[in-house]
């Protein structure tokens, strides 16, 4: 069992036993973390919070990398408001979903992947380490003649077989990993690729100054999500992520009403709890234009972020006083759109993917065969 389904378990687990009446300590003293050691490292912090008169929201406070803002944000509204109860049950409910989303899109990336994997360590180890050198061999021994576009893939396998070439795969290979390992390295990469991509015709706003408040690798990270939802990809990978953001950003806001928030104090915790950097750094505005006095889906509406069905489904409920009940309505409708949307996004992916590695081993059998039919026509 892995975090996020410890945490479900951790929150359903809280809030069933709050609703049989145990009290909170005594519901943090039954619960087990397993072999979590983090887990079981925060449950006593918390737990050593409570028993010295503090709140379950300032305990989990004190545990950095294990709750998100969004989570403590909840539980300090229900608290305040209605109830710690209802806001474990939300923040169940909400992990829930989140876990089947990502178990689905897992499953389904699963074959696409493989292949791809395959592919790649088909051209980069097998080929030039295993069958270029018996290959080269068996060419010099049947003197075929290397003319042609035959004679340029030839010189491409000679080329992989010299020592400059395989030094300098070692040598990306290993640069490779030291940015992916290293933050500042990543960081420093993310910003020489930024540079790149701003300069692209029709592309470069994406990846522009909008997103210089944040770290280069959420720019990077947001300026993609941005060109999907915008792009000619719009339809196909941009719907599933709109959708997977509005689905999460609707269901946190509807948990934070529900607690017994105020709009303009939930639109942060909701926008961190969506996971997307281009809704989190908008939400200034969207709590700016409220307080300004405009309605709900005025406020939503102006980043040009969110489908429109959700804006209207925003000021239906507002005009019928059911704003929470609403957006927890349609999060769960928009989660239902996103699984489809993401079945339909790796259903066009995977015939992509076998059509690649059937290219590749297509080429890859024209060429070995090639110098048989040359020997068989020479006699």
């Amino acid at each position: 069992m892995g975090r996020p389904e410890r945490l479900m378990w951790f929150f359903q687990a809280m809030a069933t036993m709050q609703s049989s009446g145990l009290s909170l300590v005594r519901s943090l003293e039954s619960f087990d973390m397993g072999s979590d050691l983090v887990l079981r490292k925060a449950s006593q912090t918390i737990l050593a919070e409570v028993l010295n008169g503090r709140s379950l929201s300032t305990g989990m406070s004190l545990c950095v990398g294990v709750f998100s803002p969004y989570q403590v944000a909840t539980i300090r509204l229900g608290e305040s408001g209605p109830g710690v109860e209802a806001a474990l049950a939300a923040l169940a409910e909400s992990e829930q979903r989140k876990i089947r989303l990502r178990q689905q899109f897992q499953r389904s990336l699963m074959m696409p992947v493989f292949l791809l994997v395959l592919v790649f360590l088909l051209s980069v180890l097998f080929l030039p380490f295993c069958i270029f050198p018996a290959y080269l061999q068996l060419l010099s021994g049947l003197q075929v003649p290397e003319v042609g576009w035959f004679g340029t893939l030839v010189a491409g396998m000679r080329l992989t077989q010299s020592p400059i070439f395989q030094l300098s795969c070692i040598l990306l290979l290993g640069m490779f990993g030291f940015v992916a390992f290293h933050s500042g390295q990543r960081e420093n990469f993310c910003r020489s690729l930024l540079l790149v991509l701003a300069k692209i015709p029709g592309y470069g706003p994406y990846f522009g100054g909008l997103y210089g408040a944040a770290s280069s690798w959420q720019s990077l990270i947001a300026g993609l999500e941005a060109l999907f939802l915008s792009g000619s990809l719009g339809e196909v990978w941009g719907r599933a992520i709109l959708y997977l953001r509005t689905a999460e950003f609707s269901a946190a806001l509807s948990a934070q009403l529900e607690a017994g928030g105020k709009l303009t104090d939930a639109l942060r915790p909701a926008a961190v709890a969506s996971g997307s950097l281009l809704i989190f750094m908008h939400h200034l505005q969207m709590t700016e234009a409220i307080r300004e006095g405009k309605k709900a889906y005025e406020a939503l509406a102006a980043p040009g972020i969110f489908p429109p069905m959700f804006l209207q489904m925003i000021e239906t409920a507002e005009e019928t006083g059911t704003l929470s009940e609403g957006c927890k309505k349609y999060g769960q409708f928009l989660a239902e759109e996103a699984s489809l949307a993401i079945d339909t996004a790796v259903s066009l992916l995977e015939p992509l993917a076998v059509l690649f590695v059937g290219a590749v081993m297509g080429v890859l059998v024209l060429v070995m065969m090639y110098p048989l039919v040359m020997v068989v026509q020479a006699l």
